[in-house]
């Protein structure tokens, strides 16, 4: 009887499991909405918008810099642009319009990211710091011709926020001086937590890095290797993920991107991995089990506040050689795939379709139950299976 008993136990497990991680064919969108208009075409520098981002559980943002037709004001956008960036905010839960709201923009550098206290608002040499109901709280103008020989001075400027969302950081790298100044802020950018110049390892500010609430991953300036430091410090260490530990030794660095102070992960053509910022491997997935020929990220991720949820897009290519130096490379299918890092498993497998361009971004609300996608000119909202 215990036996017939355990048999039962192991095929419901079995079937669970199974159950866990929906096809996706199976999965269907809560609601569909074409909120980009037609002539709201995608900057001219990668990155910029259109995006999403979830204000909170019940408010989304999808952000777009929109056409004018008029002059742009060389003193300020917001006397005549020939941009406006503009913000439409929808309830995840019933696509019912919110509000919408813009500001005058530049045709480069427009942005839009969440804190827990505040609204970051990024249009070219202007930051605005809003509160959560959209008033402005503050203003930083950053000069368009700075003194090159400052270390503050910025050639490329990026604004990172970890993902619990209660810390900002703003790199600003001089190419003359070689040179990254680092300033870690609060939520709102009212309280300056550490400021300091980074000359180990400036060129990493140049590529893809992340924060937590207490430090920095990224790759090193050969981008070989994933590397860790705290705030304030310029002490670099090395992830030597794989020497000791034959389970990870098949994946390779690329996108290392904190979840939690002493989390990240990684995700490159082998696999998804999850790791401790001291080196030990907590979770391997290898994306082969997809069944694709290849798989690459082409971006980088989509974490819950709560840092249990999180979402990485990629790439399915075809690759043909047609000699020793010639091949070619086709991209057959991009995946949003979602990992639950408490259960250490995937459970969402969506494929996007039709096969995304340039207007293409995700975004998952800060509970991790709503999975926002938006490609081409419209947004859907999925819900996230709970296990």
């Amino acid at each position: 009887m215990n036996r017939l008993v355990l048999i039962c136990l192991v095929l419901l497990a079995s079937r669970l499991l199974a159950n866990q991680i929906p096809s996706s064919g199976s999965v269907a969108p809560l609601w569909t909405l074409e909120v980009l208009q037609p002539s709201d075409a995608s900057m001219q520098v990668h990155g910029d918008s259109p995006g999403l981002a979830f204000l909170d559980d019940s408010r989304l943002i999808v952000y777009a810099a929109v056409p004018t037709g008029k002059v742009s004001s060389r003193a300020n956008p917001d006397i005549s642009s020939a941009f406006r960036l503009r913000a439409t905010v929808i309830d995840p839960a019933s696509g019912k319009l919110i509000l919408t709201k813009d500001w005058g923009a530049r045709p480069y550098g427009s942005s839009i990211q969440v804190t827990k206290r505040g609204i970051l608002v990024r249009a070219g040499e202007v930051l605005r710091i809003l509160s959560h109901d959209f008033s402005e709280v503050q203003r930083w103008t950053y000069p368009e011709i700075p003194n090159t020989s400052d270390p503050k001075h910025c050639d490329q400027r990026a604004i990172s926020v970890s993902p619990t969302e209660e810390t900002v950081m703003v790199s600003c790298y001089n190419f003359k001086l070689n040179c990254a100044h680092l300033d870690v802020w609060d939520s709102d950018l009212s309280k300056s937590k550490y400021s300091w110049n980074e000359t180990t390892q400036p060129e990493v500010f140049l590529h893809s890095h992340s924060i937590s609430d207490t430090g920095i991953a990224a790759m090193d300036r050969r981008q070989q290797n994933m590397i860790v430091t705290q705030f304030g410090s310029t002490v670099w260490e090395t992830l030597d993920v794989g020497t000791n530990q034959p389970e990870a030794a098949v994946f390779c660095a690329n996108f290392p991107t904190l979840v939690r102070d002493t989390w990240l992960v990684n995700v490159c053509s082998s696999g998804f991995l999850l790791l401790s910022t001291d080196g030990h491997v907590l979770m391997t997935d290898p994306l082969g089990k997809m069944g694709s020929p290849t798989h690459s990220p082409n971006r980088n991720f989509a974490i819950s506040r709560n840092g249990q949820r999180i979402a990485v897009s990629l790439d399915s290519v075809d690759v043909k050689k047609h000699s020793r130096t010639d091949e070619s490379v086709r991209r057959v299918s991009t995946h949003l795939v979602l990992y639950d890092l408490h259960l250490r498993q995937r459970v969402l497998n969506l494929n996007i379709t039709p096969l995304p361009e340039h207007d293409y971004d995700f975004a998952l609300s800060p509970d991790g139950s709503k999975l926002a996608v938006l490609n081409v000119r419209n947004v859907s909202v999925y819900s996230v299976p709970v296990q």
